[in-house]
C-alpha cells in the first residue's frame, strides 16, 4: 500500500463521500471519549483528490474528530491514482479484521466487489482473503439486501426480523412490507409467529 502520512485539514475531507462505506454505526460518543483521552491509535485512509480527500478508512473516527472541534488530524493518504478496487479491499479488510460485520455491512462489502468479480465463485473466494468468508449462496442472498428500504434494513440492524424474513418482505409492495414491519416492531413476534403471520395473511 502506497500512501504517506499528512496532517489534514478537516474542513478538506468529504464525510459525504460513501464510496467506501462500510460500517452501519453511526454513535461516535464512546471514540469521541477516547480519542479526547489518548488520541487517534488507528489513522484514518484517505483518498487524495484535486483539492478534497476522500475517505476509504475511518468514517466514525473522521465524525468524532469533527465533533470535538479539531481543525486537522494526522491520516494515511493514499495517491490520487490508486485503483478503487484497492480502495474497496483496504475498506473491507479494516473493517472485517476489527470485528464481526453485521448482515448490512457484508452486503455493502458484497456489492463493492460485486463490480469487479463478477463469478459468484471467484467472490466468495476475494471475500475469503479480505476476511468475510461468505459460501456462494448466502452471498447471493446477501447481495442487494443493502440497497432496500432503510425500514427494512433497520429491522435486520435491529433483530426485529431474521434475514429470511427480509428476503421475504423485499419481494412484497412497499406497503405490505410496511405493514408488517409495523406489526412485528409492536408485536416482537418470533420468526416462527412471523412466519406464520405472513402465510396466513397471503
Amino acid at each position: 500500500m502506497r500512501f504517506r502520512k499528512k496532517v489534514v485539514n478537516l474542513s478538506q475531507i468529504d464525510s459525504n463521500d460513501d464510496a467506501f462505506r462500510i460500517t452501519t454505526e453511526k454513535q461516535v460518543d464512546d471514540l469521541m471519549h477516547s480519542i479526547n483521552h489518548v488520541g487517534i491509535m488507528h489513522l484514518p485512509l484517505l483518498l487524495e483528490k484535486e483539492a478534497t480527500y476522500t475517505i476509504v478508512c475511518g468514517f466514525r473516527r473522521i465524525e468524532a474528530c469533527r465533533r470535538l472541534n479539531w481543525s486537522k488530524l494526522e491520516a494515511m493518504v493514499l495517491e490520487s491514482d490508486t485503483i478503487r478496487l484497492k480502495c474497496i479491499k483496504y475498506a473491507i479488510t479494516d473493517n472485517a479484521f476489527q470485528r464481526s460485520l453485521n448482515l448490512i455491512e457484508k452486503s455493502r462489502s458484497i456489492e463493492m466487489l460485486s463490480d469487479f468479480f463478477k463469478d459468484i465463485n471467484r467472490l466468495s473466494e476475494e471475500l475469503s482473503v479480505l476476511g468475510l468468508s461468505e459460501h456462494p449462496s448466502m452471498i447471493k442472498k446477501l447481495k442487494g439486501i443493502c440497497h432496500l428500504p432503510d425500514p427494512l434494513q433497520n429491522c435486520i440492524l435491529s433483530n426485529t426480523i431474521s434475514l429470511a424474513m427480509l428476503l421475504e418482505l423485499a419481494g412484497m409492495s412497499e406497503d405490505d412490507s410496511k405493514g408488517f414491519i409495523k406489526l412485528f416492531n409492536t408485536l416482537k413476534l418470533s420468526l416462527n409467529k412471523q412466519r406464520e403471520i405472513v402465510t396466513m395473511v397471503k
